[in-house]
């Protein structure tokens, strides 16, 4: 009839319900229920709903309301896995018409978002605000409608009568991402099982990076930064930022001259550049309060420690700190950071170690308590950014220092004579303390105290030290007017709204900028801030997806291959490509999470990963974001192997940066490519920082990141006259504002000329490369911005920074031909020596000879040997299915077969069973190591190998050219680094050194001899094949150059086969005297 009267206690869905002019809808629910969602599917609606006697309007709409949909469906979708359960049946046709029932929601839900979803999603100018809210709308309709229809095949697929399986069925339990993260181990998780919680994961991600602490220290980065890039620029710079802002903003010129001012006084006074100031006569450390555990560490230190009269024993927190005559200030900074933080024990449990180098070694006290320590120093480091020298790698190590060691056996000789047991102490306050030179002891100033705050001066402070503290109330007045607090208001807002750093990026880096979301690397990183200001989104949050599409960072396209590895060892990735046009993570994962394929300017493939680094731009910030676990850690391990949680540390940014490096170290050839081919890459490698004529619009014109286009225009130099007119029309203008952006349009004339260039083996400069193509600038660039990116976030902490240590160590061994660089050498990527070599610090590599050294035709040949036999380790593996036996044998197989080995040819054994067989050195001193190398066998063998040979020797090229590039100009990477935060001129010839440089080839590079090139490599691959485990490779393998090596070979297959035929003939003797036993008896 009319009236329909429905029980429905939990809400749901009311089905074909209408069609009647009068119909009439009466509901009776469990009234203990306070909220409950109805879906009542018909032809129309009921004109009157009555729900337990209320009646209730009935509202149509067109707009699908997905949050709603979605609960009710998960409330039926429960249902049925109930019902699905209790089937006597067992089968799936009692819940089927449910199933389609509910299949036809989730239909509408999908269609809904492929037509309207996909659309709507607009990245260009989105602030983050807007990014998520735009994500939050698509994800409602496409991912619940998938989990849904995953959730109602599972229903249907469902049959188990074990009750366990039912159990996990009606909770999810037993869904994959539930059933993964059980396996996940977490050290850091504090649970006792050691299972990694994504819950609590997410909460760890978001207390960092929504903390107001964190917020803070963003704005106080962002600030120095902006300033210290003022503070860089050289008179004629200076003059091209005035004429470039005046042209835009009389206002914002007034506010640049009086800041320049400003900073002009502040530089006239060394002592007092309170922004960035921090000197190596001052620490801010914890020092173990006097008694048992002190006397004993100094009884330790007396014999092995050469810094006992000028060090306490301590742990830095802060080191280099402020000038000690700012300490007060500075102690009152740091009450307030550790007010908070509560007192705690100190368990000193073992002597530990630091490698600096195969000769020096640091012993050190392990403090039990690392995790309060970390906090403790991310707390004083807030309140002074400028002191992140322990922990601008993400990786504060707190360390004791006992002693210095020349050798591991020394190490071992400390740790025996120590006989250190686990002693506990109690760190109750932390010290500022200062010495007057370089030579003289350190003293406490002041003392701290956690939980209250309290500070006072130390009564063991000099007299001078007391002067200086009390005299500093006095001159704050002086220094405070130099301080960023007490500029007037409008110029703090000139830096704190990103305008200055926008000026900066546009004269200095070429208008640099991400081609999705058109900001700059500033306006992205000052959105990490809100992430704690903001505190309605802040709790807004759902997962880390929805943190990393609000706050992202300036990246760089890369294509990436994969392997099951990866998820275990990061340097089991592949990046097969890097892009140089800019973009950003956070419209990236914007759109790769609302299944909407984003491309380049060029474009080609979809793009979904990126590689992060660290910003010249804006170092210390980018620096910042960079280490937090939200971008360090969740996306790069999203980039690594798709998924948030699977592997975490600082090796997965290691291995990003290295395999990156490695990719952008091999030009690519353009003979075979298309037209539409050259265009792509034309555009995707000057798009965003080259420039088109104001006059005939021609582009691309490269003018880098000079700020005045007259300072060398017409000027005289090898290989013709300096032209910044256009190459198409001659039109010119000395200002770079006269020059339009670049829109992507690439004249058919520029077109043909490039592309015969390319394929004629020519340069840029027109010159003729006789050893094929060379890098672009473009990728240079890259090349140094990645190896930049890698050294600030894994050079900080000095020698005490294990992982700066490591590297450097192993660019040592290159140095030192100590050529171990196995897996069983913990080299877990043979990528890392690259990077090793590339990143250590100048005294490592600090000389011509040293280059030389590192680069000679041994190393390198040793670095090829290995990267063959990592490639044939994984390929017979495959081959055998992970079967390490199975592999060594198919591994013998083929190099029998590469040498024309044969039965025949391999030594026999005696005839009769009783005769015994002779020694195995006179049978192998009697073998033949003659070989018979067919080409038609072998050509496809060797070819990887030679390819495999020739990748690694131009990358190692183009390493040794940079090195030799930082000796020639002086200053090292340190002087690299300063100039790369300044402007792309300061180190164009850096950029040019790479450029030019010729890549050898690997015959070259490891001193083969033209006429053996096909017996070495055969040397190379049959070596590889038999030792592609790291325990089976060492420093005595034989010389593949060495004709004798090949020659050994075949002999040692030979005796393989008479091995074989030894086994054969013991099995028949044993087979033989069983029989005569069993007869005898």
């Amino acid at each position: 009839g009319v009236v329909h009267t429905i029980y429905s206690p939990d809400g749901g869905i009311l089905a074909e319900i209408g069609g009647e002019e009068s119909n009439f809808l009466s509901v009776r629910t469990n009234v203990s229920n306070p909220s409950l969602n109805f879906l009542i599917k018909g032809k129309e609606p009921p004109h009157k709903l009555e729900v337990d006697g209320n009646n209730i309007k009935v509202n149509e709409s067109d707009d699908i309301k997905h949050d709603l949909i979605a609960d009710i469906l998960a409330t039926q979708i429960d249902r049925i896995r109930v019902k699905r359960i209790a089937s006597s049946a067992g089968s799936a046709s009692c819940v089927q018409p449910a199933i389609q029932h509910l299949k036809t929601l989730v239909d509408a839900l999908d269609k809904d978002y492929r037509v309207n979803g996909r659309a709507n999603l607009m990245l260009a100018g989105a602030s983050a605000a807007e990014r998520l809210a735009q994500y939050r709308k698509i994800i409602t309709t496409v991912h619940v409608a998938r989990e849904l229809r995953n959730q109602l095949t599972d229903v249907a697929n469902f049959a188990n009568s074990c009750s366990e399986a039912q159990a996990a069925f009606l909770t999810g339990s037993g869904s994959k991402y539930a059933s993964k993260a059980l396996r996940r181990a977490a050290a850091r998780s504090g649970d006792n099982d050691g299972i990694l919680d994504p819950q609590k994961e997410f909460a760890r991600v978001r207390n960092e990076v929504g903390h107001p602490m964190f917020a803070k220290k963003m704005e106080n980065l962002l600030r120095i930064d902006t300033i210290n890039h003022l503070k860089r620029l050289s008179t004629k710079q200076i003059q091209a930022l005035k004429e470039h802002v005046k042209a835009r903003s009389i206002g914002d010129f007034h506010m640049l001259c009086e800041m320049l001012d400003l900073l002009g006084s502040l530089l006239c006074d060394d002592n007092d550049d309170s922004l960035t100031a921090k000197v190596h006569t001052s620490a801010l450390c914890w020092i173990p309060p006097t008694g048992d555990v002190f006397e004993n560490i100094q009884t330790i230190r007396t014999r092995h420690d050469k810094h006992i009269k000028r060090w306490p024993p301590h742990v830095n927190l802060l080191y280099p700190f402020v000038p000690s005559n700012e300490f007060q200030d500075a102690a009152e900074k740091i009450a307030e950071a550790v007010r908070s933080i509560k007192p705690f024990d100190v368990n000193l449990t073992e002597i530990r170690n630091f490698s600096h180098s195969k000769r020096s070694y640091t012993a050190w006290l392990n403090p039990q308590e690392a995790n309060n320590f970390i906090s403790l120093q991310a707390a004083c480091q807030a309140e002074f950014p400028q002191c992140n020298d322990l922990g601008k790698s993400g990786v504060f190590v707190p360390h004791l220092t006992v002693g210095q060691c020349t050798s591991k056996g020394s190490v071992e000789d400390l740790k025996a004579s120590a006989s250190w047991e686990p002693s506990l102490s109690r760190c109750g306050d932390i010290c500022l303390i200062s010495r007057k030179g370089q030579d003289e002891p350190f003293e406490i100033h002041w003392r701290v105290e956690l939980g209250t705050g309290k500070c006072e001066v130390s009564p063991a402070a000099s007299s001078e030290a007391k002067a200086a503290a009390e005299h500093q109330t006095e001159s704050a007045g002086r220094r405070n007017g130099h301080k960023f607090e007490s500029m007037k208001s409008y110029l703090q807002k000139f830096v704190d709204s990103g305008v200055l750093a926008g000026y900066l990026n546009n004269v200095f880096f070429g208008e640099r900028r991400s081609y999705l979301s058109l900001l700059n690397p500033w306006e992205h990183i000052v959105e990490w801030k809100e992430l704690g200001y903001d505190e309605k989104i802040d709790q807004g949050f759902k997962s880390q997806w929805e943190m990393l599409l609000y706050a992202g960072s300036i990246a760089y396209p890369i294509i990436v291959e994969r392997s099951a590895g990866t998820q275990m060892n990061p340097f089991q990735i592949k990046v097969k490509k890097v892009h140089t046009s800019a973009i950003d993570t956070a419209s990236l994962c914007c759109a790769n999470q609302s299944e909407i394929d984003t491309f380049g300017p060029e474009g080609g493939e979809p793009i979904k990963d990126a590689l992060v680094l660290v910003d010249p731009t804006c170092p210390m910030s980018s620096a910042k974001i960079v280490s937090s676990a939200l971008l360090g850690e969740t996306f790069t391990s999203v980039v690594l192997s798709r998924d948030l949680h699977m592997y975490t540390g600082a090796a997965m940014k290691a291995a990003l940066h290295a395999h990156s490096l490695f990719s952008c170290l091999q030009p690519e050839s353009c003979d075979e490519k298309s037209k539409s081919d050259v265009a792509a890459e034309i555009r995707r490698e000057f798009l965003g920082w080259a420039y088109q004529c104001g006059s005939c619009g021609f582009g691309p014109v490269l003018h880098g990141g000079c700020s005045s286009l007259i300072a060398h225009h017409g000027e005289h130099r090898t290989g013709g006259v300096v032209s910044n007119a256009c190459p198409s029309c001659g039109w010119f203008s000395p200002s770079l504002d006269s020059w339009k952006e670049w829109d992507g349009t690439i004249p058919e004339t520029f077109l043909v000329e490039k592309m015969s260039k390319i394929r004629n083996g020519r340069s840029e400069s027109g010159c003729k490369n006789k050893d094929g193509p060379k890098l672009l600038q473009s990728k240079a660039d890259m090349i140094l911005r990645i190896i930049y990116s890698f050294r600030k976030i894994f050079a900080g902490g000095g020698n005490n920074n294990p992982i700066r240590s490591w590297y450097n160590e192993l660019a040592s061994r290159l140095v030192e031909w100590d050529l171990r660089f196995s897996t069983q050498d913990e080299v877990d990527g043979l990528v890392q020596v690259l990077i090793a070599v590339a990143a250590c610090d100048d005294d490592v590599l600090e000389n011509n000879e040293d280059i030389e050294a590192a680069f000679a035709p041994p190393v390198v040949l040793a670095i090829v040997n290995e990267a063959c036999a990592r490639a044939a380790r994984k390929k017979f593996r495959m081959a055998a299915k992970g079967d390490n036996g199975k592999a060594k044998d198919l591994a013998a197989k083929r190099v029998t077969k590469m040498l024309g080995v044969t039965q025949e040819s391999a030594p026999f054994t005696t005839e009769s069973l009783l005769e015994s067989e002779p020694s195995l050195e006179f049978v192998k001193e009697r073998c033949s190591g003659e070989y018979d190398i067919d080409p038609e066998v072998i050509g496809c063998e060797i070819e990887w190998a030679k390819k495999l040979a020739s990748r690694w020797c131009v990358a190692l090229e183009y390493i040794k050219a940079l090195r030799k590039s930082l000796v020639k100009r002086g200053g090292g990477w340190e002087r690299l680094e300063q100039d790369m935060e300044t402007s792309l001129e300061d180190y164009d010839d850096v950029v040019h050194d790479l450029t030019v440089t010729p890549a050898r080839t690997y015959l070259e590079a490891c001193d083969i001899d033209e006429a053996h090139v096909d017996r070495t490599f055969v040397t190379i691959a049959a070596q590889a094949f038999l030792n592609n485990k790291g325990a089976d490779r060492g420093v005595n393998l034989p010389d593949v150059r060495d004709g004798k090596t090949l020659r050994d070979i075949a002999r040692d297959m030979r005796m393989r086969i008479y091995m074989e035929r030894v086994g054969e003939k013991m099995t028949q003797w044993k087979n033989e005297g069983e029989r005569m036993v069993f007869l005898k008896a």
